[in-house]
């Protein structure tokens, strides 16, 4: 993988570099000095009781928008070799093994009860559903949801209030900018903000779309602009949608004459202000980065209306 360099930035010499509905809610924030922290690691998930495996099939589905199949979940399988009867509801918590109740998402298998959630019985922050395995797609949501919570409240923690109150001010949004996000170009209706790394570069951008050009090819006339590699003829551009509904999409961006690239995810506000996501990570897995980029993507927020 070829690396490129950045002229006229600050964010210098540096090698180049995806919906969840987001709101905060106390389910990360229930921490109590009676419960210890939970163990494993983001978008992991301990599953019990599970014995056809239609519960780890569901976890196990391939992101969309990457370029490498990688599962929503890594999924930890817990099954107890002793029977537990499941005729009442509360006896199925006994699936899950000691050693595993400390995890932060845990999936029980339930007969009884096609989808239901509580949290912190054992750790905190902690994620404890029930299910019948009947309802795949609200299941991926709800643990999607639960870890962009707590992804969000970490980044409240350290934030970058430079960069923030520079979006407020000049594109009226506010945005959670975690504090290592510490590159920064600016440009006419434009900010570029990166975390600067070589192997697992973050990016965020934020720009201003005009009357008519609130689309791609509006975007990628911005960003060839701004976003160049070693020479005027490299630039950065959208290569692939995978998708697009109510001013959101996501799919590949690249490098135009390299062969740089990897996953994006874009919002456009009806004040055409546009927010893109985007990283670079060669040779890693990219899930987890994006999914920490669209915690903070679906952050934004303004007075205006998204369409």
């Amino acid at each position: 993988m070829r690396t490129m360099t950045w002229r006229s930035t600050n964010i210098g010499k540096a090698t180049f570099v995806f919906v969840l509905c987001l709101a905060v809610t106390a389910s990360c924030v229930r921490k109590t000095s009676r419960l210890p922290d939970s163990s494993s690691r983001q978008y992991e998930v301990v599953v019990a009781g599970d014995k056809n495996g239609t519960i780890t099939n569901a976890l196990s589905v391939p992101v969309p928008g990457l370029p490498q199949n990688e599962p929503a979940f890594d999924v930890l399988s817990a099954n107890k070799t002793s029977n537990v009867t499941n005729n009442v509801p509360d006896n199925v918590l006994n699936n899950v093994p000691d050693k595993y109740r400390y995890a932060r998402s845990i999936v029980i298998f339930d007969r009884h009860t096609k989808l239901s959630a509580a949290h912190d019985r054992w750790a905190s922050p902690q994620l404890i559903i029930r299910t019948d395995g009947t309802c795949p797609e609200a299941l991926r949501r709800l643990i999607n949801k639960f870890e962009a919570e707590c992804q969000l409240r970490q980044i409240e923690k350290k934030r970058n209030g430079k960069a923030e109150e520079y979006i407020l001010k000049t594109f009226r949004h506010s945005i959670a900018v975690p504090a290592d996000l510490k590159a920064m170009k600016k440009g006419h209706d434009f900010l570029w903000l990166s975390n600067n790394t070589a192997e697992s570069m973050k990016n965020i951008v934020v720009m201003k779309l005009t009357e008519g050009t609130d689309n791609i090819d509006g975007i990628n006339d911005i960003l060839k602009h701004n976003i160049k590699g070693e020479t005027n003829c490299m630039y950065m551009r959208i290569a692939t949608v995978s998708d697009s509904t109510a001013g959101n999409c996501y799919g590949l961006w690249e490098i135009r004459n390299d062969i740089m690239g990897g996953p994006y995810s874009l919002r456009i506000f009806k004040d055409r202000t546009a927010v893109l996501a985007f990283v670079y990570a060669p040779e890693k897995g990219k899930r987890n980065l994006m999914r920490q980029m669209q915690t903070i993507l679906l952050s934004a927020d303004s007075k205006a209306v998204r369409r």
